[in-house]
């Protein structure tokens, strides 16, 4: 779970929509409130006049901005813009009344501020995204991708599933029918193609590329900085793969530009580029995954692959999937590609969480059939049997002093 406690909304309080784009976010927001009232807040101000803010979020927005600053100078007005719409968002999100401040993604930039902001000023907070599910969304009280209240304790998922003795733990792989892979948005030179029938021939391991820039890398990138990184790393490990294995490369649909040289450059002949071949179909002839923390890399789950994270992913539950914490390791993973495992109890259960009870439909969420206060209920579920689970632990190991 995130290093931020909990804050959970007090009953009745309003939910503040923060400068939401589209009717779209709009309406999720107005079926999350349900009968709360709720208020937008159209667009973020600058304030000149100092406000307290916590120590290390303006380098943590700065860096995770949409847009880059370039230059000294560039970089010192980007962070005093960014400063003074901190100092805005604080001063019109006072403590009092008590509210709820929904944001989407709220991740990066002076989204990331308007929400340290809320928090300082004893708010409680809402973190809406993509969910990597067909028709859901993201969410959650704490943030979303590996910030996210999802806990990463193996023995959670699995007592959780133990408190549902009805529960179907494979009916999560129905899922797979409904995945699409991603069309190319601006790119044609990457596409979705029948792949040929001796695919699943090849000794591989595929590694599906993310788009450059995504708040996914710059903020949990982990020892990953940059998808050019990313390459260099896996292309250079890629020797340590056995004799007759290579690794397949397929950039991602939105990446605004080619990698395919840089690839070739680094990779020592080890490594093919496919930008043809559905992704789909790739994950599913493929012997194993690395991923930095991308949600082809939570989609290859449903086709029982053995899944390689270098990042920081929500995900990242071990058993589930394995973490390379370094170049070392990630070369040890690809010299054994055939050791490459899983647990697949563990597996359905952390599926079924995720897919019965964390990601909530959209439809659901909009017609209000799923509102902030049935959130709430879920997280203190989720809390109850992560306070069982530590208070166990904490008399085992008081029994073995």
């Amino acid at each position: 779970m995130s290093n931020h406690d909990i804050v959970y909304p007090t009953p009745g309080a309003s939910v503040v929509g923060i400068r939401p784009r589209y009717d779209r976010v709009r309406a999720i927001i107005r079926g999350l409130a349900g009968e709360r009232d709720v208020r937008f807040l159209p667009q973020v101000g600058i304030d000149p006049r100092p406000a307290p803010i916590p120590a290390g979020i303006m380098e943590a927005a700065t860096q995770s901005a949409q847009k880059q600053a370039r230059g000294g100078f560039s970089r010192a007005s980007k962070r005093a813009f960014l400063r003074g719409q901190y100092n805005w968002a604080y001063r019109h999100l006072p403590p009092n009344p008590p509210s709820v401040v929904a944001c989407w993604n709220g991740l990066k930039g002076h989204r990331r501020l308007v929400m340290e902001a809320a928090r300082v000023n004893g708010h409680a907070t809402l973190y809406l995204e993509e969910a990597p599910l067909p028709g859901r969304i993201t969410v959650d009280l704490v943030g979303v991708n590996a910030a996210s209240s999802l806990p990463l304790e193996p023995e959670f998922y699995l007592n959780w599933q133990s408190s549902r003795p009805d529960l179907d733990a494979t009916a999560w792989r129905r899922i797979r029918s409904d995945l699409v892979p991603r069309q190319a948005a601006k790119r044609r030179d990457v596409h979705q193609k029948e792949g040929g029938a001796d695919l699943a021939n090849e000794p591989y391991v595929f590694c599906p590329l993310q788009v450059p820039g995504d708040s996914q890398i710059t903020v949990f990138g982990d020892w990953i900085a940059s998808v050019e990184e990313m390459i260099d790393h896996v292309a250079s490990a890629s020797a340590a793969l056995p004799d007759g294995w290579h690794l397949r490369i397929k950039e991602h649909p939105s990446a605004r530009q080619s990698l395919a040289r840089r690839i070739a450059e680094t990779s020592g002949g080890r490594v093919v580029i496919d930008n043809e071949t559905n992704t789909m179909e790739q994950v599913e002839a493929s012997r194993a995954v690395i991923t930095i923390n991308s949600s082809v890399g939570f989609e290859s789950l449903f086709f029982n692959k053995p899944v390689i994270v270098l990042g920081h992913a929500f995900y990242d539950v071990k058993g589930v999937v394995q973490k390379a914490i370094s170049r070392d390791a990630l070369d040890e993973f690809l010299s054994r590609p055939e050791a490459l495992t899983f647990d697949s109890g563990l597996r359905d259960a952390f599926m079924s969480y995720v897919t019965e009870v964390h990601f909530p439909f959209e439809d659901d969420v909009v017609t209000g059939n799923v509102t902030l206060d049935t959130i709430i209920e879920r997280d203190r579920r989720r809390d109850e049997i992560l306070l069982d689970l530590r208070s166990a632990d904490q008399a085992a190991r008081a029994c073995r002093v």
